[in-house]
């Protein structure tokens, strides 16, 4: 479903850092804090921006959009 935010559906054995895509404004983005449900992630910058990815089928992502998963970090 795009949990990982890494823009696919992959399955990852290690961690791997989330750079974002350039459009997205992701990248070089300072995180403090995260908070993670069973589908779909929250991200918390510095400047206080929450970037959310996932299962977006409930609306848990707080965008305007609910139904298809958000690959990578908005």
């Amino acid at each position: 479903m795009g949990q990982l935010g890494h823009g696919d559906t992959l399955d990852r054995e290690h961690p791997t850092l989330i750079a974002g895509s350039a459009k997205s404004g992701f990248q070089g983005t300072f995180i403090v804090q995260i908070a993670v449900g069973a589908n779909h992630n929250v991200a918390l910058s510095h400047d206080g921006v929450a970037w959310s990815w996932g299962a977006s089928n409930f609306g848990q992502l707080g965008l305007q959009m609910a139904g298809a998963p958000v690959l990578e970090p908005t």
